[in-house]
């Protein structure tokens, strides 16, 4: 009987969102709605890995009017009081819902202070601490949280491409009150179209077929060989049709059937599986 390997699961991080102003209940839900595309949330479709991250929406009526620099401070005070900082001793990176955000489908992202060396290269009035901060379209942000997370990508390049009037002048000195563009890297239809992992399929002798014939494995780096499943289970899993790399022989596992195999396929997303 052939296997698929669930995706792996884990508990997505959680970016808190502070409303600033009154927001609609219709703009709430249309800010979730844009998040969970772009963090590629689809909890009723089991091909897709968990979410990147989720958005937890907190309306404070005391933060109401306050700037991101103020909303920082006092969260830090707050985190300080209750000992609930993040393992760096300071408050993570959260979001800021404001009155532009019906309007341009966009959010803030608030990110940490800058530190001192950082700061010969800011605009500031005599002491004044300095944010980064970035205006995102609501669907971009959780893949770009996720990229600032492993350093893909950092928030200063980001505002160089979407919003460079940030930095003024010669000295290119960032100004954090300078007005953003909302990024927009990919766009909603990119995020619509991202397809799940491909699966992991663990398949019984007489299930499989497979390939060592060179027109088949046009790939780089050439593979020893390619399998797939037999055409009238692919489509029963929802699975396309085509040949793919198989494990190697030292990463079956045991729990792969004497003459079985184990490798992976791609998923078919114009099927549904009838085995679900």
């Amino acid at each position: 009987m052939v296997r698929i390997i669930d995706p792996e699961q884990f508990e997505p991080p959680v970016y808190d969102a502070y409303l600033v102003c009154e927001v609609s209940q219709s703009t709430l839900g249309k800010v979730q709605e844009d998040w969970r595309l772009g963090a590629i949330d689809r909890p009723n479709d089991p091909r897709y890995h968990p979410p990147h991250n989720r958005l937890n929406i907190i309306d404070r009526k005391d933060l109401y009017g306050l700037s991101p620099q103020a909303i920082r401070t006092r969260l830090e005070e707050e985190a300080e009081e209750g000992e609930e900082d993040d393992d760096e001793g300071g408050v993570k990176p959260f979001i800021i819902i404001d009155e532009e955000t019906d309007k341009t489908r966009s959010v803030w992202y608030i990110d940490r202070w800058l530190d001192e060396e950082e700061l010969e290269d800011a605009k500031r009035d005599g002491d004044e601490k300095v944010l980064w901060r970035l205006r995102s379209a609501t669907w971009e942000l959780p893949l770009s949280i996720v990229n600032y997370e492993i350093a893909n990508m950092d928030i200063q390049e980001d505002l160089e491409n979407s919003s460079p009037g940030v930095f003024e002048g010669e000295d290119h000195l960032y100004d954090q009150h300078a007005p953003q563009q909302p990024q927009i890297i990919q766009g909603e239809d990119y995020f619509r179209r991202e397809e799940p992992d491909a699966a992991t399929v663990i398949a019984e002798s007489g299930e499989w077929e497979e390939t060592r014939n060179p027109d088949d494995m046009n790939v780089v780096p050439k593979p020893k060989r390619m399998v797939r499943l037999k055409a009238d289970l692919a489509r029963e899993h929802g699975l396309q049709y085509h040949w793919d790399w198989a494990y190697d022989d030292d990463e079956q596992e045991d729990d792969v059937p004497k003459g079985g195999c184990k490798f992976k396929a791609k998923w078919d997303m114009t099927l549904r599986p009838t085995v679900w």
